[in-house]
């Protein structure tokens, strides 16, 4: 798989759990405020985050999700990234 279809992959899958994330919010009537502070974040970086302005780091995935009650597994897995040439 060549560097620039791996990353369009993960970028699918960020846009999913982001999604996910704003889903499990608006379900728990929580405003982008409310959750921030249940995470130590600012509403506007909640609303970035849900406008994908910027790609999230782990640490903050997990802060939100743990926030939402969600939890994250991770699965690694065996895969050879070749260097661009």
């Amino acid at each position: 798989m060549d560097m620039e279809r791996n990353n369009e992959l993960i970028n699918d899958e960020l846009k999913k759990l982001i999604l996910l994330f704003k889903h499990q919010r608006l379900c728990q009537d929580l405003s982008q405020r409310e959750l921030g502070k249940k995470c130590g974040y600012t509403q506007a970086t909640i609303s970035r985050l849900e406008r994908m302005e910027r790609n999230p780091s782990l640490i903050t995935v997990l802060k939100v999700a743990h926030a939402l009650g969600m939890e994250i597994n991770i699965t690694l897995t065996n895969f050879i990234m070749e260097a661009n040439k």
